[in-house]
């Protein structure tokens, strides 16, 4: 078990997290906006914003994805099963949780998580 002032940091490492995504995405989409509001004559102009548009975008799924592993590991703390692996049920070593506060699972499942994912992407 996760003592509670571990917890209570990995909580407060989750948050800040959190805000930093959130005002990356809001960035990102300013920044979308900016672009589609130009009124672009150049062709090399057009492309190269379309470029950053799809970069933007990339950026925003990316961070969305993580927002989304981050509100689920806060809920965990709330519902006191954060630090349990999702696959084995085992406790996620405290230092792979410093490292990735929002990881789903301990090594060795992710491990085999990755082999598999792998494996499926080669078939």
């Amino acid at each position: 078990m996760i003592e509670k002032n571990e917890k209570s940091k990995l909580k407060k490492i989750l948050e800040n997290r959190l805000e930093e995504i959130l005002v990356c995405i809001d960035v990102n989409n300013s920044s979308i906006d900016e672009l589609c509001k130009m009124g672009l004559n150049d062709t090399t102009d057009i492309v190269s914003a379309n470029l950053q548009n799809n970069l933007n975008s990339l950026l925003i799924q990316k961070n969305d994805k993580e927002v989304k592993e981050i509100i689920k590991a806060l809920k965990k703390i709330t519902d006191n099963v954060y630090g349990i692996c999702e696959m084995c049920d085992e406790m996620i070593d405290i230092e792979r949780l410093k490292i990735k506060p929002h990881a789903k699972f301990c090594i060795k499942c992710r491990e085999i998580y990755e082999r598999e994912k792998r494996n499926k992407e080669n078939k």
